[in-house]
């Protein structure tokens, strides 16, 4: 499925949110099956009801992976007692730029 498929359940009654929630409930899925021990596909629909971003697909949740170097980093200033924020912004600065970086504040 994709990753924008299903309903989002806000815990702030709609009443009380200033911003409405959209969700957007996106169709697209691929459907497989496994018969005598070979996966086969069985149906597939490509059809998005979102504006896709290809650019922005380092982002998505499996494609964010943190190499062994900055893992090695990120420790050393959790010893240093160096903020988590002043960490991730060394990174961004030692690899160019945030468009440089392969995972988010978040995933660290």
């Amino acid at each position: 499925m994709c990753a924008r498929a299903g309903t989002y359940v806000s815990s702030i009654p709609p009443e009380v949110a200033t911003k409405p929630t959209q969700s957007v409930k996106c169709g697209a899925h691929i459907t497989v099956g496994k018969k005598d021990g070979k996966w086969f596909i069985m149906s597939v629909s490509d059809q998005h009801s979102h504006d896709l971003s290809p650019t922005k697909s380092r982002l998505f949740r499996g494609n964010r992976q943190i190499n062994l170097q900055a893992k090695r980093t990120l420790d050393m200033n959790d010893e240093a007692s160096v903020r988590v924020n002043k960490s991730y912004r060394s990174l961004v600065t030692s690899v160019g730029g945030y468009d440089n970086m392969e995972f988010t504040e978040r995933c660290m």
